[in-house]
């Protein structure tokens, strides 16, 4: 099987300023920003070939109670996005 990270996805209290830092320092292009939930805002950006996207988000504006999301109150690493040939192969593997 065959793995690759996907996208990299961070939390920031000022994403617009992050994603300012990231174009100077890696020339990351900002492809995409929308609001994903209500009051958050995702800005999606390419840097090199492209291959790996970063994702920046803000905190949502009253957090969240949802006991299964508790990291989109939390600043900073959120998730790696892995990308896999074979999903149910994948499911298995882990399970066992």
């Amino acid at each position: 099987m065959t793995y690759f990270i996907n996208h990299v996805h961070i939390r920031s209290n000022e994403p617009e300023k992050s994603a300012e830092w990231y174009s100077k320092f890696f020339e990351a292009k900002i492809v995409s920003s929308k609001e994903v939930m209500p009051g958050t805002i995702t800005i999606g950006m390419q840097a090199g070939d492209g291959s790996c996207r970063l994702m920046i988000s803000s905190q949502p504006v009253d957090g969240s109670d949802t006991p299964a999301l508790p990291e989109i109150n939390q600043l900073g690493l959120e998730h790696f996005g892995f990308q896999t040939n074979d999903i149910n192969g994948d499911i298995e593997k882990f399970e066992n």
